[in-house]
């Protein structure tokens, strides 16, 4: 198989550049470092920490920068990416970092990126979440869910597709026609795939979703930064930019089974056989997404043996 190309990163100098233009005087550079749970070609994030010294006594200036590359599979938009974090906000309590700006003109770097607010100077080191904090995290992803959309598919310009089916079935198959024409796979288990999906599709087994909800896809327990605020910790929410309008099922750290996240969602959305079969739809597809898009080896091989475990499995469904 073909290696990944891989997008470059974010200077020093430009990252300096972006934050002195946003704070509208000289910073003094401390550090910038990569965001774990941003390892796709499409979009890499970073935690940007300056001090100003023009303030007394010296303040620290810290953002969260998100860099966005053409090429991948595909991405939201910086601009779609603002309005579903506003919509969160607005439409829920579920925390996520402020927008200071989206610029797509390339006049200051060379990429589109989006400028968000540090949630806190005072980040805490990821670490496992507590029983406790997943039940948290579990609740906020039911409440990210219960925002609704009027059409399915990829934040952004409003769509005309109205149909769950047709909108799953649009994205997956960008997805193979992206991993054949990047020869990440090979073209007979693509068309494995593609037949199928006609199969599952002949049994509507997508088409019983009704409303769009707001599905964050890429995120997990890594994608929620554990911040302080007024001597307590909490969890803010990163990295909506593979968001979908579509069906919770397709959620993947619900396909995790973690339990304190499922208690805290407080609803199984996988009791039923054709449900489960979803979920092996809803894997597939995300392990594609990683195939087309991630940067981590590691991963990608991982997601390379999901998609046979998962070909394999729907194969042999004899009946939806």
């Amino acid at each position: 198989m073909p290696s990944h190309q891989t997008s470059r990163a974010v200077t020093v100098e430009e990252a300096l550049n972006i934050a002195e233009h946003q704070y509208g005087s000289p910073l003094h550079f401390v550090s910038l470092s990569r965001l774990d749970s941003y390892a796709f070609r499409s979009v890499k994030a970073y935690e940007v920490h300056c001090i100003s010294r023009f303030t007394s006594p010296p303040s620290e200036v810290s953002y969260i920068l998100e860099a966005y590359y053409p090429g991948g599979a595909w991405v939201t938009s910086p601009d779609a990416t603002t309005s579903i974090l506003s919509q969160i906000a607005q439409r829920s309590d579920v925390p996520v970092p402020r927008v200071l700006v989206s610029d797509t003109t390339k006049t200051l770097v060379d990429f589109d990126y989006l400028l968000l607010l540090h949630p806190s100077p005072a980040a805490l080191p990821t670490r496992t979440l507590t029983a406790a904090e997943e039940q948290t995290f579990g609740q906020h992803l039911r409440k990210i869910h219960a925002i609704d959309n009027d059409w399915f598919g990829v934040p952004g310009e409003p769509s005309d597709v109205i149909s769950w089916e047709e909108a799953f079935t649009l994205l997956l198959e960008a997805l193979l026609d992206k991993t054949v024409a990047d020869e990440l796979w090979e073209t007979v288990k693509v068309e494995h795939i593609r037949r199928a999906l006609s199969r599952a599709i002949g049994f509507f087994l997508f088409d019983d979703v009704e409303v769009p909800s707001l599905v964050w896809l890429t995120g997990d327990e890594s994608s929620a930064m554990e911040v302080e605020e007024n001597g307590e910790s909490k969890l803010t929410f990163l990295g909506f930019s593979h968001a979908v309008w579509g069906d919770p099922r397709m959620e993947r750290v619900l396909m995790d089974g973690i339990k304190d996240v499922q208690g805290g969602y407080d609803e199984n959305l996988f009791l039923l056989p054709r449900q489960r079969i979803k979920g092996v739809w809803y894997s597939l597809f995300f392990a594609l997404l990683l195939v087309a898009e991630s940067e981590d080896v590691r991963r990608v091989e991982r997601a390379r043996l999901k998609v046979g475990e998962c070909v394999n499995k729907l194969q042999g469904v004899e009946c939806y």
